[in-house]
């Protein structure tokens, strides 16, 4: 196989007499510019002064004489002259915005759009809208749409005045000078000759100056095209290329070549299923070019997320007999370094907002204990992280100190991570300083992966704090509003970010290689043996979608290119990359996902179809390969014998006392009752910043708790809950206070804490309606008052004593009549409070938990109050409940609970009676619940493994 690269050096090095060094070759990309500089290297007699060699963005600054500016700063100038036009925009809000604008400005020069008519026409199109409104008459954000093209008309004009007085461009600047220089005559060329090698897909810019250079005779293009999709008339591979060939026929056609249809090519199709059966497809038709010697073999990843799966696959036998190259990179996002530095700003980002609120500078307990579980970390530190782990545990705090947390580690680079700053130019300072520490004890670790990444993260840290510091020292707020602004940049700023793997240029050979890379990274480079990846329709090519600004009509209409010219773009990169390739593997995943819909790309089709029905020495191969079966081990159902031992625990259990909770824990999960009542697993005692859903509930209960304990032994009125809807603000962050203070001033605990204001105002003015209508005399009895009775169980014989308790949320005495109060903050409905015909029934019906439980407090009361009282009303308070099922008194035989009859009572207390007997029958063992949804938010839903797939 002849690379289109290496004919390139043949033909230039032909005349051995040439001198080269008055010549110059013009590539897309730098990837190019690498293989051609060793192919002349390879060919080239010793002492030849080689040609120059430039991307053709190169030669764009070089005829323009503009350097094209980094991206990250053309934001910042353009966000400034947003500003001018007195737009309220925080930066980080233009922060998107901005990127589009800049990417359209420079699409509009790339193709030499006229701004001036293209804003006027979009304007006149945006006011036809609005024919029938006046300014006066529309909203701010409609008078803002309205106005928005004579808005963008106007910034790009001061953007454009801006960068050139200060000698800034974007891409499209450089490159619409350097085709107007050209155009002027402005410009005179250091080379005789100039060639342009491989070009495709050319903006309006770039033809201009191809253009005049060639009408000068002072060009040569080297055309990189096959005759099959060159002389089809409509197959988009071909698009452009015909057009410049008909523009520039005097060029020389001898370079495209017939090879798609008249060299033998073997192409295997393969379906494969998930990305684990691509990569191993992949490493299947490595191993057999490998062993056939094949000289070149590029593995292109359609899907880049496919890199770690390949590598994993590579087994130790295929790296030492090739020389695999990663020419894509290993992405820095994926690093170990990434994963430390990120988590040390959000640490610091939360730690300066949160700065104002609190006297000492601390840090989320989740987030320290996120970075303590890094790999990073744990390398550094080794085994004390688990030390280090249960001391921020028994802090018991959503909040720590940067004090505290530094006298838990010795390590310099550690302490400085938890150095308290003042603000964030003194936490850049001492990130810096980090940097160098970090650097220092990874070197002594020998981590020099790690170090690489570092390097790379570093270069981009330094651009953007040199960038904030200029900035910032011009007294404009641009970036100092907040540290999440900075972490949003620097997760831009590195996205596109590889680490370096081998390159080409590192070795004296170039065959017998194996290049892993992405499509693009293929232009102009030409392989013997292809083999690509995720070849399903939506990834070849990609989806049709726009990030433009400017209406899919409008920009054809001006020449700027849409989706269907970057289909063609795709679709010439796929089979030029076919071209030379004797061996080709086209995988795809047959596995509907987010991505894709498990069909083939229609470049598939087309092969099928159109270039091996025409073509006799093609030859196409299905064939399918299936993910390795996942062997399910056979787990036994988890149950738990009661031993001599056990039953002793549950004894000690009964004696101490059974609340209706753990009750209802037994009738939901008898294992779930063992793990937690008599085997006392811990549940997790993770800290978490965001207030979950059972804090909801303590507030409440904290709230109305301290709101009615001044009342007890008092009569209540109208007029003292009007005094408790005053205080409810305070007492709810009273609540708080008590839980560690958590910050609810965003996120979801403004949410949660806004609920319960609704919940607790709402359940008072309900309160203070019942009282205003109500002649009775009403007395709290108690709050959150412990309650417990004893009940004698025969045993084999003999007596044994169990006990039950509870706690009522309150407990009221109206004219004659007990009223038993709980408050619940999650689902209640009326059939929830019903007791079944049958007493033992509670056991088996799910929904009658909250039944048991009203009917406990019954008798707990009874018994505690010594049988004073003669008629109860036990009832549940639906907080988020409807007006109609807010207030939910206990039910038996669907009719109101007054006075609890005595064989009630009687049957009740054989229920429990039938529970402790339960417990203690040693051919009853704990087994897991059959139902599936008293699994979902189970704490040891992970030890027991039941039903995995339900709540993963």
């Amino acid at each position: 196989m002849n690379a289109f690269l290496d004919d390139i050096a043949t033909y230039l090095l032909k005349d051995s007499s040439a001198n080269l060094n008055d010549r110059c070759v013009i590539f897309q990309n730098q990837r190019a510019k690498l293989y051609f500089k060793k192919y002349v290297g390879q060919r080239a007699l010793p002492g030849l002064i080689l040609p120059e060699m430039l991307t053709i963005e190169e030669l764009a600054e070089r005829l323009s004489g503009k350097r094209i500016t980094d991206n990250f700063d053309l934001l910042i100038e353009l966000y400034l002259c947003h500003q001018k036009l007195n737009q309220p925009e925080t930066f980080i809000k233009f922060y998107d915005l901005g990127l589009k604008i800049i990417e359209d400005f420079s699409d509009m020069d790339m193709y030499a759009v006229d701004p001036a008519k293209l804003f006027i026409n979009l304007d006149y199109l945006k006011s036809t809208e609005f024919w029938d409104k006046n300014d006066e008459d529309l909203t701010a954000l409609q008078l803002r749409q309205k106005n928005f093209w004579k808005y963008l008309f106007a910034l790009h004009n001061e953007f454009k005045r801006v960068l050139e007085k200060k000698g800034k461009a974007y891409a499209g600047m450089a490159y619409r000078e350097a085709a107007n220089q050209i155009r002027s005559h402005n410009y005179t060329l250091p080379w005789s000759k100039v060639f342009f090698a491989g070009i495709n897909a050319l903006s309006l810019c770039e033809e201009e100056i191809i253009d005049h250079l060639l009408r000068r005779k002072q060009a040569e293009i080297f055309w990189d095209a096959d005759v099959f999709y060159i002389n089809q008339k409509h197959h988009e591979a071909g698009n452009f290329i015909r057009r410049y060939i008909k523009k520039w026929s005097e060029t020389d056609k001898h370079w495209i070549g017939d090879r798609l249809s008249r060299d033998n090519k073997t192409i295997r199709i393969t379906r494969a299923s998930q990305n684990s059966a691509q990569a191993r497809a992949a490493i299947i038709a490595l191993k057999e070019s490998v062993k056939n010697k094949t000289a070149s073999i590029a593995v292109v990843l359609g899907d880049e997320s496919l890199l770690i799966p390949v590598l994993e696959e590579l087994p130790e036998s295929l790296t030492k007999s090739a020389r695999i190259n990663v020419s894509m990179g290993y992405p820095l996002s994926m690093t170990t370094i990434y994963s430390f530095m990120m988590c040390v700003l959000q640490l610091h980002a939360d730690a300066l907002s949160n700065q104002t609120k609190r006297k000492e500078y601390s840090f989320l307990n989740q987030h320290v204990i996120q970075f303590f579980s890094l790999s990073l970390v744990r390398n550094l530190i080794k085994d004390k992280v688990y030390a280090i782990h249960e001391a921020i545990i028994r802090q018991n705090s959503t909040k720590i100190s940067s004090e505290f947390i530094q006298s838990l580690t010795k390590l310099p680079s550690l302490k400085l991570v938890f150095n308290a700053c003042r603000d964030i130019s003194h936490m850049i300072e001492n990130i810096n300083t980090l940097i160098d520490e970090i650097k220092s004890e990874l070197f002594t670790n020998r981590m020099y992966e790690e170090l690489e990444a570092l390097y790379l993260w570093k270069e981009k840290w330094t651009i953007i704090c040199e960038t904030y510091q200029r900035y910032t020292s011009l007294h404009n707020p641009v970036l100092s509003e907040n540290l999440e602004t900075i972490i949003r940049i620097m997760q831009d700023a590195v996205n596109n970010v590889r680490i370096p793997f081998n390159s080409p240029a590192e070795s004296s050979n170039l065959t017998h290689r194996i290049e892993i890379m992405g499509m693009l990274e293929t232009r102009a480079l030409d392989f013997e043996h292809v083999i690509i990846l995720s070849v399903n329709e939506g990834v070849f090519p990609a989806p049709r979608s726009t990030h433009s600004l400017i209406p899919f009509t409008a920009r054809a209409e001006s020449g700027m290119p849409n989706y269907t010219e970057k289909e063609s773009i795709f679709a010439y990169n796929f089979y030029r990359l076919l071209q030379r390739a004797s061996t080709i593997d086209l995988i795809y995943d047959a596995q509907i996902n987010q991505n894709t819909k498990g069909e083939p790309s229609r470049f598939i089709q087309q092969l099928r179809y159109e270039l091996a029905k025409t073509s006799p020495s093609i030859t196409i191969i299905e064939n399918e390969l299936s993910p390795l079966p996942v062997i399910k081990s056979s787990i036994e159902p988890l149950l738990i014998q009661k031993t001599p031992a056990i039953i002793e625990a549950i004894k000690n259990v009964l004696n101490k006392g059974l609340s209706p909770t753990a009750i209802n824990s037994y009738n939901r999960c008898s294992l779930q009752f063992y793990l937690s009542r008599i085997a006392k697993f811990e549940e997790s005692d993770d800290i978490k910043p965001e207030l979950q859903s059972d804090d909801l509930g303590n507030i409440v209960h904290h709230v109305f708790q301290h709101m009615f304990a001044p009342y007890i032994g008092k009569s209540i009125a109208a007029k003292d809950i009007s005094s408790m809807l005053n205080d409810v603000d305070t007492a709810i962050q009273n609540a708080l206070d008590d839980m560690g203070n958590p910050d609810v001033h965003s996120g979801k605990n403004k949410i949660t804490f806004a609920i319960a204001q609704q919940h607790i105002q709402r359940f008072l003015n309900n309160e203070k309606n019942r009282l205003s209508h109500d002649n009775t005399n009403r007395c709290v009895l108690s709050v959150e008052s412990l309650m417990s009775t004893s009940i004698d169980v025969p045993i084999e014989g003999q007596l044994f004593t169990m006990r039950l308790h509870g706690k009522a949320d309150r407990i009221d005495l109206i004219d004659d009549v007990v009223e038993i109060i709980d408050y619940k903050t999650g689902s209640a409905q009326k059939k929830h409070v019903q007791l079944p015909t049958t007493i033992a029934d509670l056991s088996v019906k799910s929904d009658s938990d909250k039944a048991l439980q009203l009917l406990t407090y019954i008798m707990l009361h009874r018994s505690h109050s010594e049988n004073k009282y003669k008629k109860y009303r036990s009832m549940i308070v639906a907080l988020r409940g409807s007006p109609a099922e807010y207030y939910l008194p206990l039910t038996y035989d669907k009719n109101e609970t007054h006075s609890i009859e005595n064989e009630i009572e009687e049957t009740s207390l054989e229920y429990f009676r039938s529970i402790a007997l339960e417990l203690l029958n040693n051919e009853r063992p704990f087994v897991q619940t059959d139902e599936k949804k008293n699994c979902v938010y189970c704490s040891y839903k992970n030890l027991c493994n039941r039903w995995p797939e339900h709540y993963s």
